[in-house]
């Protein structure tokens, strides 16, 4: 146990390293200055002699070699310092900070929603399979599948908040602020997010299971003559959980990348709002510190997910 726990430590520490390395690389290869884009066009005038710009460029780092600033950066990172926003003066860290909360409740509510209600429909599917329930969720869950969220989060728009009028288009509210107000902001945001994944846990859980109760321990479970309840229960949604698990890993970064199109949908000023706006002024720093935080979320949930398999089913084991 220990030994794999040290592979995949050493195994997260490299995709962290990875990943920073080639958003470094890829943002640092778009075209375009961020020097020249931070300065106005009236200042760019007044700024004749070449010394000025280069002096913008070395107060934000950006006249070293590429290595040079990766490893500057890097550095930086180690001691809990993520830059400064070229375009909004301030850190990097006091900017994630707003944006991360917010980014979690909404992540966290949509990870609730779609991997409670998805395993408990697909259970019911499997065990009413051919019944008119088995039909409709099935349907249903094939259908939320294949809807972009962005649509869906346009037609929800349309019809509960400009036609009925009974939920804000948009903005964000801290549940410790004004907890209705934040529950009626989050639902639209949170239905879009979490659809995918609630109709794939739905299809998931629903074959996992149909293959689990045609095993021989489910049969003899019923031959013993216990309840339904405890045969489903007991006996095959912990053994039939496991595929379910590994999707709920995998969701969360789909969770935290559907956020950059439900954010600016529903404009809500989190992690993808912060990103996306950084990409289109080409902020360096704020990219960097957004994707570095969002692979560090993505590969502890990882780790979390692959150490609960032996929880849940005994039968595991690491090598």
């Amino acid at each position: 146990m220990q030994t794999y726990l040290y592979r995949r430590l050493i195994q997260a520490v490299f995709v962290l390293i990875l990943a920073t390395f080639v958003v470094f690389l890829i943002m640092r290869l778009l075209p375009g200055d961020p020097v020249l884009l931070y300065v106005s066009q009236d200042e760019y005038t007044r700024m004749t002699s070449v010394e000025e710009i280069e002096a913008l460029r070395h107060e934000f780092g950006l006249d070293k070699p590429l290595l040079l600033q990766y490893v500057y950066w890097i550095g930086g990172v180690t001691r809990g310092d993520l830059g400064k926003s070229i375009f909004m003066g301030t850190t990097v860290g006091s900017e994630i900070a707003r944006a991360l909360p917010i980014s979690i409740h909404l992540g966290l509510v949509t990870w609730f929603i779609s991997h409670v209600i998805g395993p408990v429909a697909g259970t019911i599917c499997a065990v009413r399979r051919g019944k008119w329930s088995d039909t409709v969720i099935t349907v249903l869950a094939n259908i939320g599948i294949c809807a972009p969220i962005f649509w869906v989060g346009i037609l929800l728009i349309y019809t509960f908040g400009l036609h009925l009028g009974w939920l804000p288009i948009q903005g964000y509210v801290f549940p410790w602020e004004d907890f209705w107000e934040s529950t009626r902001k989050a639902i639209m945001p949170a239905f879009c997010l979490a659809l995918p994944h609630m109709a794939g846990s739905t299809r998931q859980t629903r074959s996992s299971m149909l293959e689990t109760i045609r095993q021989d321990y489910i049969r003899t479970a019923w031959s013993k003559g216990l309840r339904e309840r405890t045969v489903v229960m007991r006996h095959a949604v912990r053994n039939g959980i496991i595929p379910v698990v590994t999707m709920a890993g995998m969701a969360i970064p789909r969770i935290f990348g559907g956020q950059v199109l439900i954010e600016t949908v529903f404009n809500i000023p989190g992690m993808g709002r912060l990103a996306v706006d950084a990409l289109f002024t080409q902020d360096y720093a704020v990219v960097q510190g957004t994707v570095l935080v969002i692979a560090v979320i993505v590969v502890l949930s990882n780790f979390v997910v692959d150490v609960s398999y032996g929880w849940i089913d005994p039968r595991v084991r690491y090598q």
